[in-house]
């Protein structure tokens, strides 16, 4: 799109950037963020600034080249240096090293650290960083039409540093661009580069130089020994030198979702390396730490498809020819634009002093008391327990359980400010309407007339979408850049008589999806980027099915009364939050599960779709409910809340008219390949009664039930096939005590635990989650 249709306002929403009002008043306050950062417009960082040295006009080239290359650096980046590799915590762990191989002496493992050291070390040249600032201009100026940043987000940053507190840089990965892209951003606008925390899979010739002279250190993907031993003696290094980059007032960059998204989702935050900066506070290393939540959004996959991955097949690890290859196609292709967005900074320290002072609600579900009774009565309550990673560089004896909490805790809150704040792009806005509304097929105006719809209802709901003017030329420029193998396109040509005129030729464009596979995983990594603004909505929508039945479209036209029991339908969601627990943050620890599913039955009572029944069958009118939508619960009424929420007596009128049995319809289409994922695996659990599996050979198992299921037609999403949906779905049946595991030779071995190890205990799972089947 032209530039002047770029800068429209109506892409930028501010609502979208702020943090958590409860666990962090202070920094909303501190660092404001409202209307006036909307005013400041979006900035292509690839037009560079035409004022000063006028005379070098005619010269475009050499122009942006001086001004790329002699841009002021008002940082010094002081290396880390070696002499770390003397404190207490690297020598206890030398120490504990040779006490868990005899066979080896002390000096063995100095050396060993040495080596972790300088493999591991980052050393941020200026020139370097000046000569990669104007590569990647010329490289991206090529592949894409533009780096659009807000303004207003970079004038926000430029507040926060002048406190002179360490600033932590956590954005959503997508694309081995994200580990370059912030640094151009702020070497651009005169702030400090960080130091990012790079995978050692991308320490190849010439790139992991490159990378680490713009601040990258590298460290491995799997930190412990491939027996499952703990590596102390690594960890304790990566520890230390994660402390002395902050102590040494430098800037940080890391993903908390550890590597690239395969789904195109957020996914669940791993904690290990954000623990250490939490640990830096907790021992008073410094006053405080800056957290800045990013989204960067693309228009069209940089890094190629994972689809290989998304079918089981193992990774293939990056090599230098591989990269110049990549790099190569890259050159000479069309990647349309990028978007990035920084959210609002805010104090590390002032989450953790309001995680001590609140009640933090627990971070996910055990398993569902309706399934515990199916066997045998509970013997406690349903509980919940941590979903995100666990696996903290910060020692069992140095994290209390309440510090793990709110280490998660915290990591749930940045990854979720991160995805309200991504901004959706024409490609995710077109692949979701093609997967959800128009599954079969659609014209060019059909889509068009969806694609305002949806850019209006994204917008309701306080996310940004990066997908300005007309919305016929959206969908064609989004399609094109989805490409054939993704959007099927035919030209129909029609004949029409109207008054005196006959056989006028009319030629309608027809879109198709790619239904099957591997196309469609491709297709669900773009639509994904849409769930989080739904899911919720989903939830209520796919709960609601469950009581109903799917035969609610039979009802148009009739005299029937459809209603539900609220208390059985908040019920029937809490069960679903439970299901979908690895899939989404669903529930922030400093919220509830009651209230946040209140609140999603609460916008479908605001959209008229559902209304509250008096006691006599008459509708209250949602007008005189949007009361609950607004109230601002707070501790003191925690209890008055939940009874509110789920008032026995209080039932649900579904208003039954064509738009919103649609709309209903739409909502369960969004998780509908998610549930079925989930069912595939269920069913999966028979091979495992009576027998053991090692893992690999059971995921083959579980794929090939899936494949059995559709040729059967009984599966009707081949989107359900992801691998990492149906992995997911073995970490929750773990989680819920269904599925065990022990260590064979370095190998996981599945088996059913005692209480489950039949085929009637299977049942009862597969009849759990199959009922929220569409």
């Amino acid at each position: 799109p032209p530039p002047e249709e770029v800068r429209q306002l109506e892409t930028l929403r501010h609502f979208a950037l702020q943090c958590c009002s409860k666990c962090l008043p202070m920094s909303k306050s501190s660092f404001t963020v409202d209307g006036s950062i909307v005013l400041h417009g979006l900035d292509n960082a690839l037009t560079l600034p035409s004022d000063g040295r006028s005379w070098l006009t005619p010269l475009k080239f050499v122009k942006n080249s001086i001004y790329l290359t002699c841009k002021r650096i008002p940082h010094e980046y002081k290396p880390i240096s070696k002499k770390m590799l003397r404190s207490e915590s690297i020598q206890r762990a030398i120490d504990k090293a040779v006490q868990d191989d005899p066979g080896t002496d002390k000096k063995e493992h100095q050396r060993r650290a040495i080596s972790i050291f300088e493999r591991m070390r980052a050393t941020i040249s200026t020139a370097l960083l000046r000569l990669a600032v104007w590569l990647m201009h010329r490289l991206m100026s090529r592949m894409l039409t533009g780096v659009y940043v807000p303004k207003g987000q970079i004038n926000l940053l430029k507040r926060a540093s002048e406190h002179n507190i360490p600033m932590v840089y956590l954005p959503l990965h997508r694309s081995h661009l994200d580990y370059i892209l912030v640094t151009f951003l702020l070497y651009l606008n005169e702030l400090k580069v960080p130091l990012v925390a790079a995978g050692d899979n991308l320490l190849i010739p010439l790139f992991g130089t490159l990378l680490r002279g713009l601040g990258g250190f590298f460290i491995k993907r799997r930190l412990d020994f491939k027996d499952g031993r703990k590596d102390h003696l690594y960890r304790a290094v990566l520890k230390e030198y994660m402390m002395e980059i902050l102590k040494s007032n430098h800037s940080l960059e890391f993903f908390l979702e550890g590597g690239r998204s395969r789904t195109g989702k957020t996914r669940l935050p791993k904690a290990g390396l954000l623990s250490v900066i939490v640990n830096c506070l907790n021992e008073e290393l410094m006053q405080d730490v800056y957290i800045v939540p990013i989204s960067i959004s693309y228009e069209k996959i940089l890094d190629g498809n994972f689809v290989s991955e998304q079918l089981g097949e193992p990774k293939v690890m990056e090599t230098f020819t591989a990269a110049l290859r990549s790099i190569w196609h890259i050159l000479h292709s069309n990647y349309g634009c990028v978007r990035v967005d920084f959210c609002q900074p805010f104090s590390l320290r002032e989450f953790l002093d309001s995680a001590k002072s609140q009640r933090l609600d627990p971070l996910a579900y055990d398993c569902p008391l309706s399934l515990l009774e199916s066997l045998a009565p509970p013997t406690s309550p349903q509980e919940f327990r941590g979903s995100a990673s666990t696996n903290s560089l910060c020692s069992a004896d140095s994290a209390t359980d309440d510090c793990r909490h709110a280490i998660k805790s915290l990591a749930n809150h940045v990854v979720q400010q991160s995805s309200m704040s991504l901004a959706l792009m024409s490609t995710n806005l077109v692949a979701f309407l093609l997967l959800t509304k128009h599954r079969k097929g659609a014209t060019l105006q059909q889509l068009a007339h969806s694609l305002t719809w949806l850019r209006t209802a994204v917008g309701q709901r306080d996310h940004q979408v990066m997908c300005p003017g007309d919305s016929v030329e959206s969908v064609r420029h989004a399609c094109a850049l989805l490409g054939k193998d993704l959007v099927l396109s035919e030209t129909v040509q029609m004949e029409w008589s109207s008054g005196d005129t006959e056989n006028n030729n009319l030629k309608i464009v027809f879109y198709r999806p790619m239904l099957r596979l591997p196309g469609v995983l491709e297709l669900q990594y773009y639509a994904n980027a849409v769930l989080d603004v739904f899911v919720h909505e989903s939830i209520v929508a796919t709960a609601l099915f469950s009581l109903v039945g799917n035969e609610l479209p039979l009802t148009l036209g009739t005299s029937d009364v459809v209603t539900v029991s609220r208390k059985e339908l908040v019920d029937k969601c809490q069960d679903l939050v439970n299901i979908l627990q690895h899939e989404f943050v669903l529930v922030l620890p400093c919220n509830n599960a009651v209230w946040v599913v209140g609140d999603a039955i609460g916008s479908l009572i605001t959209a008229n779709i559902l209304a509250v029944c008096q006691k006599s069958g008459q509708a209250v009118s949602s007008q005189h409910r949007k009361w609950a939508n607004c109230i601002e619960w707070d501790q003191e009424n925690d209890e008055y809340s939940s009874e509110l929420l789920t008032n026995d007596d209080e039932r649900l009128k579904v208003i039954l008219d064509e738009k919103n049995i649609c709309m209903l319809e739409f909502l369960q289409c969004i998780l509908a390949s998610y549930v079925e994922s989930y069912w595939v695996v269920a069913c999966s659990l028979s091979k495992l009664v009576n027998t053991q599996m090692e893992e690999k050979i059971f995921f083959r198992q579980i794929q090939k039930m899936a494949q059995d299921k559709l040729h059967q037609g009984l599966l009707y999403y081949e989107e359900s096939f992801a691998a990492d949906t149906l992995r997911n779905a073995v970490k929750l049946y773990e989680q819920w005590g269904i599925v065990e595991h022990h260590r064979q030779d370095g190998m996981r071995i599945l088996y059913l635990s005692e209480r489950w190890n039949s085929d009637e205990a299977v049942d009862s799972v597969i009849g759990l989650v199959g009922a929220y089947r569409r």
